[in-house]
């Protein structure tokens, strides 16, 4: 997918109120390759003052889309089937990155892996996710 196609998905996903809410930032992205920044917020933290791993697997999940997606043609999506995540370390404070990329990609599957760290390169959390590549699907306006 092109970068000016990319950046249109992008913007209609972080319209969702669900990013808007977890304060993704996409840093870069293309063949391939995919890079979030996140702060950690109260809004994240779980019952023992560190962060909720569910965050891991939503942010897992949205970095190896777009590091997947990135790398087909327009009409094209990798939706997932499978994300296995194992958690590391735990943080309380400061920011997150996940950094995702397309380890092999076939004519129906493709397999991703992502790694987040805290913002002092600490391994938090590691992932693999196998996706099914499909027709991309209309938007909410039909296009």
């Amino acid at each position: 997918m092109d970068k000016e196609a990319m950046g249109a998905l992008l913007r209609s996903w972080n319209s969702l109120p669900f990013d808007r809410f977890l304060g993704f930032e996409v840093k870069s992205f293309g063949e391939g390759r995919c890079i979030i920044e996140m702060p950690v917020t109260a809004n994240i933290i779980g019952p023992y003052n560190v962060v909720h791993s569910g965050i891991f697997h939503a942010m897992c999940e949205v970095a190896t889309f777009i590091a997947a997606t990135s790398a087909l043609p327009e009409d094209k999506v990798a939706v997932t089937a499978d994300i296995n995540i194992s958690v590391l370390n735990s943080v309380s404070e400061g920011k997150l990155f996940v950094e995702a990329w397309v380890l092999k990609l076939g004519k129906r599957t493709c397999f991703t892996e992502a790694r987040i760290t805290d913002d002092r390169g600490k391994p938090v959390a590691a992932a693999r996710a196998s996706r099914v590549i499909i027709s991309k699907p209309p938007d909410k306006h039909g296009k």
